[in-house]
């Protein structure tokens, strides 16, 4: 153990190496070409002490919990749960985000602007301080420019997921600690060091990680901006910064170079094969955490000289900004008509990454079995109706299956299907000739799962497929939520659910497919109850009735999953009012009116 006097050096020695690794930081920004690098790095640093002391906070309520139980078990049945809902860590990193970022954003605008056009900087400033000149920090508060309402909402919208994403990943971790620790029978102490050796207590690791590729995404949407707000800026080009020793990124090191109109986006060829389309690098709603993480790719203007005084181009500035606001309130407007639905659905599972719309419960994912409970059965016979049912397949040559994207119109997996037909017009659809070793929810079960669904949601869905192969896109969804080895059970959308292969899933009864297809169906139903695009979950009616719950009964959500974000609030709430109704009437007394009103 080191003495009080040995403490010193060693404070010392992190001490300068925080500072060498700043400097390396700010070395490498600057010969980037990022504007004010070095007041980039000290808001880094700012910004990360404040995620980091949330993040210590949050898991130090779980220290604390754990000092007051003698059993591991107690605290997992009697606290754990308790502490996941009753946690603002979400709340309080939502709006540490949305500070940070949208004043960054200003601040760095400017400095982008005045990189072309020192002039139109100076006069775009609307201060604070009469005193106050183009920022000296990009995290003061002492200038304010006007900015697009695209920008605006991005700066909102990806606060608000981010936090969500953070608070998920930090429980997930320690469920997955306790759920190990349970396991191999450790005693309370046994799982609090466990904690503190894992990475969990790294905190500042955790923050600076999140730190660093934030600003630098505020960098990238100050440039975005700026170029819309310069009227002698006419492109952009994409370029790549990184040296050979950190690694470049081979498809970032591809497009460097690429140069488009501003208001278009970049053609970007993922590491995982897909074509992603961001208007600027790092850009949270078009690219996957992969490409984003630790890039330090940068944007270069291509300008025209312009012959105008500053009053014309401050006039084209306000027209420039007016113009995109239209552009967008249209785009919105779009997104909120029948057909734009799927994107905007896809939109928001982006921003509540850790929302498991794509993986419905995570109980059941990835289960591990014996090899012995694999019949090996290759292929099985076309499937035929049986004396208890009353639904005849009808083949169809070249049906388009789900290859895990929304558009099946471009991406889907083309096989021959059999299609079952219920009462009500909804297809349940099979691969001809499908695997029953790895589908083992065979067409007769289904059906009858289907038929005790209840009308209000058979009315949500069109189509229900059960796949014989993996999800596509569980090893995107494996690197979004860090979760090595994820295997998608079910995913749903644009009224239809898929189940994949199923051959390592353990539990595979009717109640469990039946709430998965509860879970599902009412994410479709909170679409339909929404107003003018905005999902109901996502209204104040919706947010009242939680409320009133929670006075009742101090619970947030029905389950832990449903603390996730107020999408999944909703769908889990409808699930757990379908199959604890009793119990659930008790404790939510105000969930259980409204769906008395709509069942």
């Amino acid at each position: 153990m080191l003495r009080d006097h040995d403490c010193g050096p060693l404070l010392k020695s992190l001490n300068a190496y925080i500072a060498k690794a700043d400097a390396e930081l700010t070395d490498t920004l600057e010969d980037a070409g990022f504007a004010v690098a070095d007041e980039t790095v000290k808001e880094i640093s700012a910004f990360e002490r404040l995620v980091a002391a949330c993040l210590k906070k949050d898991t130090m309520v779980v220290m604390d919990a754990l000092k007051e139980c003698d059993d591991l078990l107690v605290f997992a049945e009697n606290y754990w749960q308790s502490i996941k809902m009753e946690s603002t860590l979400a709340e309080e990193l939502e709006v540490i985000f949305y500070d940070e970022i949208i004043t960054c954003v200003m601040n760095l605008t400017v400095e982008y602007i005045a990189e072309v056009d020192p002039e139109l900087a100076e006069a775009s400033i609307i201060t604070k301080n009469a005193e106050a000149t183009i920022s000296k920090s990009i995290g003061s508060d002492e200038l304010h420019i006007e900015i697009t309402q695209r920008t605006t909402y991005w700066a909102k919208t990806w606060s608000e997921g981010l936090a969500e994403v953070m608070q998920l990943n930090s429980h997930k971790q320690i469920e997955d600690l306790l759920t190990t620790s349970l396991e191999q029978g450790h005693s309370v102490t046994e799982f609090a060091k466990t904690i503190m050796d894992s990475g969990i207590r790294d905190e500042y690791y955790r923050a600076r990680r999140v730190a660093q590729t934030e600003l630098l995404t505020a960098h990238s949407a100050a440039q975005q901006e700026s170029y819309i707000q310069t009227p002698a800026v006419k492109k952009k080009m994409w370029r790549h910064t990184g040296s050979h020793k950190n690694e470049p990124r081979p498809n970032h090191v591809a497009i460097s170079g690429q140069t488009v109109p501003v208001d278009e986006p970049f053609e970007l060829m993922g590491d995982d094969g897909g074509i992603y389309y961001p208007m600027y690098p790092r850009d949270p709603e078009e690219l996957p955490a992969g490409e984003r993480i630790n890039c330090k790719c940068i944007m270069q203007s291509v300008t025209e000289s312009l012959d105008m005084t500053l009053e014309e181009r401050m006039e084209m500035q306000r027209q420039a900004i007016a113009e995109d606001d239209g552009k967008w309130e249209e785009e919105l407007k779009a997104k909120r008509k029948a057909e734009g639905e799927a994107n905007l659905r896809e939109a928001e599972a982006k921003l509540s990454g850790q929302s498991f719309t794509n993986t419905t419960n995570s109980d059941i994912m990835n289960a591990p079995i014996g090899d012995s409970d694999n019949t090996g059965n290759d292929k099985k016979d076309l499937p035929k109706t049986t004396a208890n049912s009353t639904v005849t397949p009808v083949n169809e040559s070249d049906y388009a299956f789900s290859n895990g994207f929304r558009d099946r119109s471009t991406n889907a997996v083309i096989k021959d299907a059999l299609i079952y037909e219920t009462t009500d017009g909804t297809k349940i659809v099979y691969p001809a000739n499908y695997n029953s070793a790895m589908q083992r929810i065979d067409p007769e079960r289904a059906i009858n799962i289907y038929n005790d669904l209840p009308d209000k949601l058979k009315e949500q869905i069109d189509s229900i497929e059960f796949v014989d192969y993996k999800n596509p896109q569980d090893s995107y969804w494996a690197s979004r939520y860090k979760k090595k080895g994820f295997t998608s059970f079910a995913t749903g959308g644009e009224r239809s659910v898929t189940f994949w292969a199923n051959d390592k899933v353990i539990d595979l009864s009717d109640s469990k497919i039946l709430g998965v297809l509860h879970h599902e169906t009412a994410h479709n139903w909170d679409e339909a109850l929404g107003v003018n695009g905005v999902r109901f979950s996502k209204s104040r009616e919706w947010q009242n009735i939680v409320n009133a719950d929670y006075k009742v009964c101090k619970l947030k959500a029905t389950t832990s999953y449903g603390a996730t974000n107020m999408i999944e609030n909703f769908a889990d709430s409808v699930k757990s009012y379908l199959e604890f109704a009793n119990d659930f009437s008790d404790q939510f007394p105000n969930r259980t009116s409204f769906f008395e009103g709509e069942f």
